[in-house]
């Protein structure tokens, strides 16, 4: 497939553990059923979405064959303390965008870019991306700790509670809302902006529930 022609689609989804990021991720993952997949598993919290590896060459051996990339595949990867850093996210993101045609998930930003610096392969992912037929979805417990680029090239943002004012301040500056309308959410209830047409919308996250095998 090319990507050619097609719609960036980049989703930010913020908000404090437990309060219905990772219920929307992984809804919005089963509602995509993308026939090949990455995700950046920071927290492990993604275990059924996809055979689960833990090093770089698992993952590559995973997506590839003697004649190259598969034609469908989808993979957790699970990095420990030792491969949960910029540089080992850098290079799951290369190979990501090498490929193409897929959905990529990075799970919780913090722990690879910070509000000044991002992986280089990670903002190219985010800035042309669309041209490889890449969605992106990327999430944080701390917005105001993550690469501000990603925000300014996201289409969508969608933002649960948080506990921190600089958190607070950051999404409401990058959804052009009051800050209130972001520090008084109750749990499960979320703000969103659609940042292509600037429509900002209301809603409340339900329970996730896993289909059957």
């Amino acid at each position: 497939m090319s990507g050619e022609g097609k719609k960036a689609n980049i989703w930010a989804i913020m908000g404090a553990t437990g309060g219905g990021k990772g219920n929307t991720v992984k809804k919005f993952y089963q509602k995509a059923k993308p026939k090949r997949s990455i995700i950046w598993d920071g927290l492990h919290d993604f275990n059924e979405h996809g055979v689960n590896v833990q090093t770089l060459t698992e993952l590559h051996n995973a997506i590839t064959t003697t004649k190259g990339f598969k034609k469908n595949f989808n993979i957790v990867f699970k990095p420990d303390l030792k491969y949960r850093n910029p540089d080992v996210f850098n290079l799951v993101c290369k190979l990501a965008y090498g490929v193409g045609d897929m959905l990529f998930i990075a799970d919780e930003l913090k722990h690879v870019t910070s509000p000044t610096n991002a992986p280089m392969w990670w903002s190219e992912m985010n800035t042309s991306g669309r041209h490889k037929g890449l969605s992106i979805i990327g999430t944080s417990q701390r917005p105001a700790q993550i690469d501000k680029d990603f925000f300014s090239n996201a289409t969508h943002i969608r933002a649960f509670r948080v506990n921190y004012s600089s958190d607070v301040k950051v999404l409401a500056d990058v959804m052009k809302v009051k800050q209130e309308e972001v520090s008084g959410l109750p749990m499960y209830q979320h703000i969103e902006r659609d940042m292509l047409t600037g429509e900002t919308t209301r809603g409340q996250e339900k329970e996730y529930k896993p289909k059957k095998s």
